[in-house]
């Protein structure tokens, strides 16, 4: 009988954990990824990735970079700063970049064009300028109040066009 009841005892200990695990990743009952989830945000903020993205500048022979158009609103700090953040990241296969600019957060609505570097990560190496292409990426771009009050997020396929 002691036997069954410490079975019992361990079993549910494993159930346990592995619910707690579930439920803290995010994986519980009807947590299946939807098709395009809503963003991420707080009241007072909003931001919207524009498609499709187009190539930029040619440099040494190549595309580097990948041009991005947001329109972002965000409300000010607590104090009143209008000051914010503005980030904007693209992945297209190994290619990755990444572009941190200055937001201004009235409250109203405003548009921001985002010249994405692409690099790739060469083993020994490190990071080297790399060639974004024309076709599918993948786009995040998050923006931000000074304080953190006012906080939106998307991440969204993109088309790069050339």
């Amino acid at each position: 009988m002691q036997k069954n009841r410490v079975t019992v005892v361990f079993r549910a200990g494993v159930l346990s954990l592995v619910v707690l695990a579930s439920l803290l990743l995010g994986l519980g009952p009807g947590s299946a990824p939807a098709a395009r989830a809503a963003p991420p945000s707080q009241a007072g903020a909003d931001i919207n990735i524009q498609r499709p993205a187009t190539l930029g500048i040619e440099h040494i022979g190549f595309n580097v970079d990948v041009k991005v158009q947001v329109t972002y609103r965000c409300t000010p700090a607590a104090d009143g700063d209008t000051a914010g953040t503005l980030e904007v990241f693209v992945s297209q296969g190994l290619v990755e970049g990444h572009v941190i600019d200055f937001a201004t957060c009235d409250g109203r609505g405003h548009v921001a064009e985002e010249f994405v570097i692409g690099f790739v990560q060469r083993p020994g190496i490190g990071p080297a300028p790399s060639p974004f292409t024309p076709g599918a990426a993948s786009a995040n771009a998050v923006v931000q109040n000074a304080d953190g009050s006012a906080f939106a997020e998307q991440t969204s396929p993109i088309m790069i066009e050339s």
